[in-house]
């Protein structure tokens, strides 16, 4: 009798994405069209074989093989913890769903808060520096945040720089509440205790002001294209 050797059955990692935006942005600023950077503080072991499936809002699920590729198994230089998975092979049908996201993608909405005019401003251009077919929207209080915060953006990058950080800060438990998916928030201010209290609030990236540009345009990049999940 012959030994019947069993096909290896790869891993299957779930890998859930808040947004279409944010797939397209992991999809694209990572490993390119050759993989996807995936943020987990369990990182797998070099060469394991992954079947993954992502799970993307008004697209369906995806599902195609690979393997991991590297590992950044701590938070390094600001860098957080995960794997580099390199696909396997997309397929024609996987090549279509991403084109159709492509293709109906409207942009990503960001939400600016900063109470100053200039602020504000200057905020807003240095987003869409980063992202110029983004959708930014400008808030200088609460109550116009909130509005924007029903309607659920992408992101929300808030300028704590002021004499009274408090409106920042509602801006930012509100973001982590509102939506049952979390929207990401990047916020920045020169006071480390009030980058501190922002770190306790759920802050997903914090910066020190005054923002230099490639730490804010890695800071995007990062909370866009962060999972929602990985299981």
């Amino acid at each position: 009798m012959t030994d019947r050797v069993q096909p290896r059955v790869p891993l299957s990692l779930e890998v859930e994405y808040r947004t279409a935006g944010a797939f397209l942005v992991a999809y694209t600023s990572n490993l390119s069209k050759g993989g996807l950077f995936i943020e987990t503080e369990k990182p797998l072991l070099i060469d394991t074989e992954l079947l993954l499936r992502f799970t993307i809002p008004g697209a369906g699920p995806i599902e195609v093989r690979g393997n991991v590729a590297w590992v950044r198994p701590e938070l390094m230089e600001g860098k957080p913890p995960g794997m580099g998975v390199e696909f396997e092979q997309l397929d024609a049908r996987h090549g279509q769903i991403i084109d159709e996201i492509v293709g109906s993608f409207l942009g990503l909405e960001i939400l600016v808060v900063a109470s100053g005019f200039q602020a504000r401003a200057q905020l807003a251009r240095s987003v869409r520096s980063v992202l110029s077919t983004a959708e930014v929207v400008e808030a200088a209080n609460c109550d116009s945040a909130e509005a924007v915060l029903r309607g659920d953006p992408d992101l929300v990058v808030i300028d704590l720089d002021v004499d009274d950080p408090s409106e920042g800060l509602y801006v930012l438990r509100r973001a982590k509440t509102a939506s049952h998916r979390q929207i990401p928030v990047i916020v920045s201010s020169r006071e480390e205790q009030v980058r501190e209290h922002a770190k306790e609030l759920g802050a997903d990236e914090i910066l020190p002001a005054p923002l230099a540009l490639p730490d804010l345009q890695a800071s995007i990049l990062r909370a866009l294209g962060r999972p929602l999940r990985v299981a």
